[in-house]
């Protein structure tokens, strides 16, 4: 995919034959690196082309916030290998104009500063009156002031930082050309532009640039000398440049919404594929505690069955007492016992003849049972004869 600022500066060119793309270099045809919400996106090609021209030994932006533009500037200084100390400062907490914010914000860009420019660039996390004092008079050569927009605000900012300025110091103001919302940044311009030399952007909600001191740096006097005719078609060239930013940024922060999509939906997945495999568990433990209940459904039908078995061994057992206790009790039984009494006194040839003459006078008494008898003393004979 083409870069869409060099798509859009050859357009430029076809729209303009004989124009020599005034202020512009290739580096103002690079893509920022680092993009993050930010109402700068669309003056990086002119921070790139004006590094790139000034080449300033130190750098100090006021107000950075989330830090597009400090990032901006950072990579500019390394692609350019420049040697320029880079300085950011903030409180980082916010104020009505830029909305107040969480810790999040300056983490984030304290650790791509720490990964990608630890090596030339310092955040400084102050109060403006109180880094102010960091800086040698006369130390600066650029100056970016974006910090709260009231009119007074401002006004101090420019003012107390005013001496830190070197002599060809540049500083540029954001925000000039909006009005609303208490934003008085555009009456201090107003005031500076007509006293010092300078250019102004009209897109990205305005960028001023200045040059308050005695000298203006070699880079940057073809911005300051251009004509109206030239000043528009600068104008026009870096409008169109940095309008390719913001779909860039869009199609970033699109694939990051898309990408957290995609991580939203493989954790409903992934909690999905746990859901079926617990699911999958309890099925499993279900199945083996409908086994142990058949089982014990078994056991239970078994012991039942032993007790109304035992049930039925006490039933008989009791009846053959009760049956043992009547014979007991019997008047036969009482003489049958006073006979085997006596009859452990009678000689064993007379206890003899007197079995076989009772057991003689029983089946002469039950006539009935003799053919089962003389079946039973036919089958012992045959036995003893074999």
């Amino acid at each position: 995919m083409p870069d869409q600022t060099a798509v859009h500066a050859r357009q430029v060119s076809e729209e303009h034959p004989g124009m020599l793309l005034p202020c512009v270099s290739p580096a103002s045809f690079w893509a920022p690196q680092h993009i993050v919400p930010s109402a700068w996106l669309e003056h990086a090609p002119f921070g790139f082309w004006l590094m790139d021209a000034l080449r300033p030994r130190v750098l100090v932006e006021l107000g950075t916030h989330a830090g597009f533009s400090f990032l901006a500037l950072c990579q500019a200084v390394e692609r350019l290998r420049l040697p320029t100390a880079c300085y950011a400062v903030d409180t980082w907490l916010g104020d009505e104009h830029a909305g107040f914010y969480g810790e999040d914000i300056f983490q984030n860009l304290s650790g791509i500063q720490a990964r990608h420019y630890a090596g030339f660039s310092q955040l400084i996390r102050a109060r403006f009156d109180e880094a102010r004092a960091y800086f040698s008079d006369g130390e600066i050569d650029l100056l970016h002031i974006d910090g709260r927009h009231h009119y007074e605000d401002v006004v101090e900012d420019y003012s107390t930082w005013l001496p830190k300025l070197s002599e060809q110091a540049i500083v540029l103001f954001h925000d000039i050309n909006v009005r609303e919302r208490g934003f008085g940044v555009w009456r201090l311009w107003e005031d500076l532009r007509e006293k010092h030399p300078s250019f102004e952007f009209i897109h990205g909600h305005g960028l001023g640039v200045l040059c308050p001191g005695p000298s203006v740096p070699p880079g940057v006097r073809p911005l300051f000398a251009a004509s109206e005719d030239v000043g528009v078609q600068i104008r026009h060239l870096h409008a169109r440049l940095g309008a390719a930013i913001s779909p860039q940024f869009k199609l970033e922060q699109t694939l990051v919404e898309l990408g957290g999509r995609v991580q939203v939906l493989q954790q409903q997945l992934d909690a999905q594929q746990q859901s079926e495999s617990d699911l999958r568990t309890l099925l499993y433990e279900m199945e083996k505690m409908a086994c142990f209940r058949n089982d014990a459904v078994a056991s239970q039908q078994t012991v039942n069955q032993l007790q109304a078995d035992l049930s039925a061994i006490g039933i008989r057992f009791s009846s053959a007492r009760d049956e043992l206790g009547a014979i007991r009790a019997s008047t036969t039984w009482r003489i049958l016992g006073i006979v085997r009494s006596v009859g452990t006194h009678i000689p064993l040839p007379v206890r003899r003849q007197l079995r076989r003459g009772l057991k003689a006078l029983w089946w002469a008494a039950t006539p009935y049972r003799m053919p089962a008898r003389i079946g039973f003393l036919r089958a012992r004979g045959a036995q003893r004869a074999h």
